[in-house]
């Protein structure tokens, strides 16, 4: 893969209150971030948090309800036909082929082993070596530590942000002096949690 020019877009990537409601209900509520070239963001969260709800809307797969949104500099409620030309998205939800049978559909997806998992870790970081940037969902915690830079979704709000390094620090406590990422996960959700107790 050639390496990929500079464009002049340092900031490759922007949401600002990027906002997704299904009716009443609020899958994304108000979230900010940016993605600078060359760097591999992460959207880390349970599942139903809203994180492939917020990677839909920036792969203009979704429509925002609300929002700043751009790619490129293109802005997604406008030039989103145009912005999807430049991304490139991969799904990893299982989803079943009506076609066969559950034993088929089990033999034909037995998802993804540790070995492959590490060798699509090994793609992604070449193509970001080479000027690509990356957005990814997980809510794999090992998966986490591979990326330059992580928000923590939840409740469809982005709750934290910052490295891997820069969120563990936050969940130090004095019987906790080096949490893992799961730890530092846990410990910022319970947090919020208390904060919005009484919201």
């Amino acid at each position: 893969m050639p390496f990929i020019p500079d464009d002049g877009y340092d900031k490759v990537i922007e949401a600002r209150h990027l906002t997704k409601k299904f009716g009443e209900f609020i899958a994304t509520d108000r979230v900010d971030f940016t993605v600078r070239r060359g760097e591999i963001f992460g959207l880390l969260g349970p599942n139903g948090a809203g994180k492939s709800t917020t990677f839909k809307m920036m792969c203009g797969l979704l429509t925002p309800s609300e929002c700043h949104a751009r790619v490129l500099g293109m802005d997604l409620k406008i030039s989103s036909g145009k912005a999807r030309q430049h991304l490139g998205y991969m799904a990893q939800k299982f989803s079943l082929y009506g076609n066969l049978t559950v034993e088929q559909n089990l033999r034909f997806f037995s998802g993804v082993d540790p070995l492959t998992r590490r060798e699509f870790w090994m793609h992604i970081n070449g193509m970001v070596s080479r000027g690509m940037t990356v957005m990814v969902t997980t809510h794999f915690m090992d998966e986490a530590e591979y990326c330059d830079r992580i928000g923590l979704v939840y409740r469809g709000k982005l709750i934290a942000s910052g490295t891997p390094d820069a969120l563990k620090h936050q969940a130090v406590t004095p019987d906790m002096p080096d949490p893992s990422m799961e730890q530092a996960f846990i410990a910022l959700i319970q947090a919020y949690d208390t904060e919005n107790a009484h919201d």
